[in-house]
């Protein structure tokens, strides 16, 4: 009976297992999130920009035509 391994002994591949498949997952989700925060603020900057260059063109063609 004293020779026998505690219960524990036999879970501790399945714990490590455990954490590294969880490191995995969570470093997975915090590329897809840092990759959708990049889209987004593309997104957002994109039609911002377009906007701005497009009142710049509209008040440079003003002044040209009007001067």
């Amino acid at each position: 009976m004293w020779n026998e391994e505690p219960y524990f002994s036999n879970l501790i591949p399945i714990i490590f297992v455990f954490t590294f498949v969880y490191s995995i997952i969570l470093y997975a989700f915090s590329k897809v999130t840092e990759s959708n925060m990049l889209v987004s603020n593309h997104m957002i900057k994109c039609p911002v920009l377009g906007v701005i260059e497009a009142v710049i063109q509209e008040n440079i063609l003003y002044h040209c035509y009007n001067t």
